[in-house]
């Protein structure tokens, strides 16, 4: 079996969906894919988002977390919330959508940082 490269970088959780193993015929080697978490939005994150219709201008940023985590001046958002679990998961360049009170909402993913 070939050797695979090391993962450095926060643990993550991975959920079945996001690996897949592709066995080949018995001459052959097995293909293991793994999905690319780069961008992914977990909690505990920064999200840049921009409003559908809204000029990339008023972007808004968000910590993905709970209150006993805001620091400093940045707004946070409930990964339990409508908007926050629309977010988890989510992925750089991703539109979500959400339901709010007056309607569905869409964002777009901006940007994904650690926070």
């Amino acid at each position: 079996m070939p050797e695979l490269d090391t993962i450095s970088g926060p643990p993550a959780k991975i959920r079945l969906a996001d690996v897949g193993i592709v066995f080949r015929p018995r001459d052959r080697e097995p293909v293991v894919a793994v999905r690319d978490f780069t961008f992914d939005v977990p909690e505990g994150s920064i999200v840049t988002i921009v409003y559908e219709g809204d000029s990339p201008d008023l972007a808004e940023r968000y910590l993905i977390g709970h209150m006993e985590e805001k620091t400093g001046d940045l707004d946070v958002v409930s990964p339990n919330s409508p908007l926050g679990s629309a977010l988890v998961g989510s992925r750089k360049g991703d539109t979500v959508e959400y339901q709010a009170p007056n309607g569905t909402l869409r964002v777009k993913v901006v940007e994904v940082e650690a926070s």
